[in-house]
This record gives structure tokens, C-alpha cells and sequence, in this order.
């Protein structure tokens, strides 16, 4: 019973850590959002430059490094990989409050990716070696409350910081402050048991001697393939809304920087918070009677949620298109469990970080990328013939990338037979 105890301990504790870490990389990723129309002024950028030279240079870069860096901690060095990860990220982020133009931003962005890479697959090995697979979506999304408090929090604090201080100072501050993540990482963390997740023999799987035997284990899977395409386009919209969400605000309906930062907060916190639980929750639920069921229940919701926000960005005033961000952000929370949680349970038991990373490579490369160029670009197209609703138009191009993503994660329930392994068992 003692066992059992410093068990259950560990894993709470595992997961407070792991959630704060998860806080403060999203946090400093996020905080371009709500200081990019005066990162825009100050470096002379465009709509498209800027989406180039903070989204795209980061998530480029994030997709391809995660995958090695995945490998090291399958190896065995998570807490290494994870620590490593804060001081990397923490320095580059305080570097981007020196940037002067358009090609140091993206070097410093790119910088924080490196550092950021190593965070998610090593954080989802280790939660999954901890956690029993009938609970897995729910500690996943748990993992990510952390994440979407940092998104949140960003917007308000940022926001109040460049007013204060100038986007630069605050760059310089936050990355400074990060750096207080790695005592608490270097006290809490500790070398992984065996894998959760499993539920049958590890060796029935394909063995790790390279990357591509998961490659192929997952691919050959038509729910996986499916899934993995649909994810990437369903991150479009969130993250052009990241990006531009607040000169959407600022140009639109004149907010100052306080001002939008609050109306992101609440649009942000409760909202993504509140649709991560409740997707993780209904995941596991559903999926304990069918995992088509369960992967068309979230689909089903992102396509709601992306229609509500479309509607929000065209309407005439920032409460409306408030209310409607905060609906869709809710909605669109039900992204986040289904895919990797379903990949945690597909991987190898030795696998698990490397699994992660190439689910997420797709997010990255396609998703993350395509929806702020997309949005930016259509913005600076538009902008001669629409004026400050060209914003609108460029939001609502990437809210359908997602939407198209939505119906590619429900057309991956039709073959949710041939995903094998062990039936959750009842929680």
C-alpha cells in the first residue's frame, strides 16, 4: 500500500510539473500574439514577413528537430531532453527583445523552437509510462490545460507588459524568468517505469533499432494516416488566431494593446481549458465503445466551432467576435486528445516519445505553418480592396483548413477496425 501511494504521489506530481512546464513554453511562444502589430511597426514587416518570420520559423523548425529529439529521450534521458529544452528556449526567447530585423526574429524564433522541441514527446513518454490507457486521454488533455493557460495568459500579461516595459523588455523578462522552470524540473523528475500505455508485451512490437519501423507501424494504419492528415489542417485556423487574433482586435475595432489582451484572455483560458477536459473525458468515454464514434464525436464539434468563429470575424463589433472565439476556442479544445492520445496507444512501448513527435510533425509542418501564411498573405492581398477587414478574410481562409481537417479525423473513424491493440478497460 505504501508502494502504491508514492506511486500515485509521483504521478500527481509528475503531471503538476510537466502541466506548469507545458504553461510557460506556450506562454513565451504565445507572446508574439498580442505584440505582433508593434513587432510589425518596429521591424517595417508585412502581414506575410511577419507570419514567415515568427510562425513559420518556428514551426519548421519545431516539427523537424522534435524528431530527433524524440530519440534521445527514448533513449532514456527525458528529464535531460526536457531540461535541456527550458535553457535553450528561456535564452532565445530573452535574445528576441534584441532582434532589428526581419531575419533575427526568425533566427531567435527559430532558437525558441529548438529549445520547445524536445518538450511535448519527452512530457507524453512520460506521462504514458505513468498512466493506465483507459485514462490517457484525460491526463493528455490534462497535460494541456497547462499549455492553453499559457496561450491565455500571454495575450493579458504580455499585453501589459508592452505597455509598461515595450515588447522588448518583455521579451527579456519572460525568457529570464523561464529559467526558474529547471530547479523544480531537477527535484520532481525522474527516469520512467514501464510503459502505462502498453497493455500487452512490448515485444509483440516492431523493435527501435531505427525510427522508420514506427513510421511504418503507424502509417499502415488507415485511422492513423487519416487522422495524422486531419490534424495538420485542423491546426490551421487555432494558430493564424494566435498570430493575428490581436491585430484583428486592434485594427478592426481600435483596441489598444491592455484592451485586446483581455478580450484574448477571455476568449482563451476558461474556453480551451474547459474543451480540453471535456474532450479528453468524452474521448475515453466514447472510445470504450467505439473509436469511430469517439474520433467523429471531435470532428464533429471543430466543424461547429470553426463556423461560429468565421461568423466572429465579420461581425460589427469586438464583443460579438469575442464571444464567438471564445465559443469556437471551446470547440475546438476537442482537437487536442483524440490524435495523440490514439497515437500514444498505436506506439511501441520504447517508441512512445518518437510517436509523438511524428504525429506532431504533421501539425507543425502543415497546420502550424500553412494557416498564419495563409491568413497573412490573403490579409496583404486583400488589404488594398477590403481595407481592416482584410484580417477577416485571411482568419476565415485558415478556419476552413480547419474544417476540412474535422471531416478528415470523422472519414478516420470508418476504419478504426484496423487499429490494433488492447480494448481500454472500464476506468
Amino acid at each position: 500500500m505504501r508502494d502504491t501511494n508514492k506511486t500515485a504521489h509521483y504521478g500527481i506530481m509528475l503531471l503538476l510539473v510537466l502541466t506548469l512546464i507545458n504553461f510557460v513554453n506556450y506562454f513565451d511562444r504565445s507572446l508574439v500574439g498580442i505584440m505582433a502589430e508593434s513587432i510589425k511597426e518596429d521591424l517595417g514587416l508585412s502581414d506575410g514577413e511577419l507570419a514567415l518570420s515568427t510562425s513559420v520559423a518556428f514551426t519548421v523548425t519545431y516539427a523537424f528537430l522534435a524528431l530527433p529529439i524524440a530519440r534521445l529521450a527514448d533513449g532514456g534521458l527525458q528529464k535531460r531532453v526536457i531540461m535541456a529544452s527550458i535553457t535553450v528556449w528561456s535564452f532565445m526567447t530573452f535574445l528576441i527583445g534584441s532582434v532589428q530585423n526581419l531575419w533575427q526574429m526568425a533566427a531567435c524564433r527559430m532558437g525558441v523552437a529548438i529549445g520547445e522541441a524536445g518538450i511535448l514527446p519527452a512530457s507524453h513518454s512520460l506521462v504514458s509510462s505513468e498512466f493506465r490507457a483507459a485514462r490517457i486521454g484525460l491526463v493528455i488533455g490534462i497535460l494541456w490545460v497547462g499549455g492553453f493557460l499559457g496561450a491565455a495568459a500571454a495575450p493579458l500579461i504580455g499585453g501589459m507588459m508592452a505597455e509598461s516595459l515595450g515588447w522588448r523588455k518583455a521579451f527579456m523578462l519572460v525568457g529570464a524568468m523561464s529559467l526558474l522552470l529547471l530547479p523544480i524540473t531537477f527535484l520532481v523528475l525522474r527516469q520512467p517505469r514501464a510503459s502505462g500505455t502498453a497493455g500487452h508485451d512490448a515485444a509483440s512490437q516492431p523493435g527501435p533499432d531505427s525510427w522508420m519501423s514506427v513510421v511504418r507501424t503507424l502509417f499502415a494504419k488507415r485511422t492513423f494516416l487519416l487522422l495524422w492528415c486531419g490534424s495538420a489542417l485542423m491546426l490551421a485556423g487555432p494558430q493564424a488566431n494566435i498570430l493575428y487574433t490581436g491585430p484583428f482586435l486592434i485594427r478592426t475595432f481600435g483596441l489598444g494593446l491592455k484592451e485586446a489582451g483581455l478580450y484574448l484572455a477571455v476568449a482563451s483560458a476558461a474556453p480551451m481549458i474547459i474543451g480540453t477536459l471535456l474532450g479528453g473525458w468524452l474521448f475515453d468515454r466514447i472510445r470504450r465503445r467505439s473509436l469511430a464514434l469517439a474520433l467523429a464525436n471531435s470532428g464533429a464539434w471543430v466543424i461547429i466551432g470553426g463556423l461560429v468563429v468565421i461568423y466572429g470575424w465579420f461581425s460589427d463589433d469586438a464583443l460579438t467576435a469575442t464571444i464567438c472565439l471564445s465559443v469556437a476556442n471551446l470547440l475546438f479544445g476537442f482537437i487536442t486528445a483524440p490524435g495523440y492520445a490514439t497515437t500514444q496507444l498505436l506506439a511501441p512501448a520504447n517508441m512512445k516519445s518518437t510517436a509523438a513527435a511524428i504525429f506532431n510533425l504533421g501539425m507543425a509542418l502543415v497546420g502550424a505553418s500553412i494557416g498564419p501564411l495563409v491568413a497573412g498573405y490573403l490579409s496583404d492581398a486583400l488589404a488594398a480592396s477590403t481595407g481592416v477587414r482584410s484580417l477577416a478574410y485571411g482568419l476565415s481562409a485558415a478556419t476552413i483548413l480547419t474544417m476540412v481537417g474535422a471531416a478528415l479525423m470523422i472519414a478516420s473513424g470508418a476504419y478504426a477496425s484496423d487499429v490494433s491493440g488492447p480494448k481500454p478497460a472500464p476506468a
